[in-house]
C-alpha cells in the first residue's frame, strides 16, 4: 500500500490557549487567541483521518481542556478512532472531569509533570500551586481508572528531577513513565540544553531503574530508543521521526504542519481534503526522502534509517532540516 495511502496516528491541537506559561513552551504567543475551528469543522477532519485508517488520535493544545467543545470533539473522535487520548497539563482535571474522561473510553491520558519538587515545578510551568493541581489530576484520572503517562520535558534546570520522577509515577499507579529533551524551538530556545553525553547519562539511569520498577519507560527522542535496545538495533526495526510517513499533526487553525516542533506549512484542512494534503503537499514529499539526505553524524550513521534523529532539533541547531541531531551521543 501506497505510504501516502495511510495515516496511523494524528496531533490535533484543538487550542492555542493555555492556562500556563511553561518556560520551554514551543508556542511563543501566550495571548488568548480565539478557536477558528468549528465542531463541524473539527467533525469532518476527523472523520475523514479516520477513512485514512487512522487507528491513533492524540488531541493536544495548548490545553485542550480550555477548548469550549471540548467533550464533543472527544466523544466523536472516540465513537469512531480506535485509540484517542488526551495531552494536558493536569491542573483541570477534577473528579468530575476525571469521570467524564473514563466514561469516553480514552486509551490513555498524558499529564506532564517536570519536577518532583513542587516549586521547580511551578517555576517551570509559570503558576504556583501548578504542581498541587496536576498531581491531584494524576491521582483523579488513575481513580477513575485511566492509564495515565507522567510526561517530563528535560533541560538542565530539571535533569536531576528525572530519577525522582520515573519512582514517583511508578509509586503513584501511573502506566508509563514518558521523558524527552526540549526542542529548542519558541521558549524552548532560550533554555539550557543537556550535553548529549548527559543525555546518556540520564537516559541510561532511567532505563535501568524502570527495569527494576518493572515501569514502562517511554523515551521520545529516536535515537535513545534505539541505542538503549540492542535487540531493536540487531531486528532492524525501522522508528524514530515519522513526520511525513504516518504521522499528521494539524494546528489549531486548520494548518496541517511538518510537526509541532518544526511549523513547516503542507496545507489547510479549511480549504483542501486531508488526504490531498497526506497525498500531495510537497513538504510531506520532502520529509519522506530526508532519511536519504541526512548530514552530519545522522548521514553517516549505519542507522540513519531506523532513527533519523529529530528534524526539528536538528534545524534549530544547524539551519537545516537535514542537519544532524547534535543531541545524540553517537559517534558515527
Amino acid at each position: 500500500m501506497d505510504i501516502r495511502d495511510v495515516i496511523d496516528s494524528c496531533q490535533i491541537d484543538l487550542t492555542k490557549n493555555c492556562n500556563l506559561t511553561c518556560s520551554f513552551c514551543r508556542q511563543t504567543n501566550e495571548a488568548d487567541l480565539p478557536d477558528s475551528m468549528s465542531f463541524d469543522q473539527w467533525s469532518s477532519v476527523i472523520t475523514q483521518v479516520s477513512q485514512m485508517s487512522c487507528k491513533m488520535v492524540a488531541l493536544a493544545g495548548g490545553e485542550p481542556l480550555m477548548h469550549k467543545d471540548f467533550f464533543l470533539i472527544l466523544g466523536l473522535a472516540t465513537d469512531i478512532i480506535e485509540e484517542v487520548y488526551v495531552l494536558s497539563n493536569g491542573t483541570l482535571i477534577t473528579q468530575e472531569i476525571a469521570k467524564r474522561l473514563a466514561d469516553k473510553n480514552i486509551k490513555g491520558l498524558q499529564i506532564s509533570l517536570d519536577a518532583f519538587n513542587p516549586a521547580l515545578h511551578d517555576k517551570i510551568r509559570g503558576k504556583t500551586g501548578t504542581w498541587e493541581k496536576a498531581t491531584r489530576g494524576i491521582k483523579y484520572a488513575i481513580d477513575a481508572g485511566i492509564p495515565v503517562t507522567i510526561r517530563t520535558t528535560v533541560y538542565r534546570e530539571n535533569a536531576h528531577e528525572a530519577s525522582s520522577l520515573l519512582e514517583f509515577a511508578h509509586d503513584i499507579g501511573a502506566s508509563i513513565y514518558a521523558i524527552r529533551r526540549v526542542v529548542p524551538t519558541g521558549k524552548g530556545g532560550s533554555v539550557e540544553l543537556l550535553k548529549p553525553e548527559e543525555l546518556k547519562v540520564l537516559f541510561t539511569t532511567l532505563a535501568n531503574r524502570a527495569k527494576e520498577l518493572d515501569m514502562r519507560l517511554s523515551l521520545g527522542d529516536p535515537f535513545s530508543r534505539f541505542l538503549l535496545n540492542e535487540q531493536e538495533f540487531e531486528e532492524g526495526k525501522v522508528g524514530g521521526c515519522s513526520i511525513g510517513l504516518n504521522i499528521m499533526y494539524i494546528a489549531q487553525d486548520g494548518s496541517v504542519l511538518l510537526c509541532p516542533c518544526l511549523p513547516v506549512y503542507c496545507g489547510d484542512v479549511k480549504r483542501e481534503t486531508v488526504r490531498s494534503i497526506w497525498r500531495d503537499a510537497e513538504a510531506f514529499s520532502i520529509a519522506r526522502s530526508l532519511r536519504s539526505n541526512l548530514q552530519g553524524k545522522c548521514g553517516a550513521c549505519d542507522y540513519k534509517f531506523q532513527c533519523g534523529g529529530c528534524r526539528a532539533s536538528a534545524y534549530y541547531l544547524t539551519g537545516s532540516i537535514c542537519g544532524e541531531d547534535a543531541g545524540c551521543w553517537c559517534k558515527s
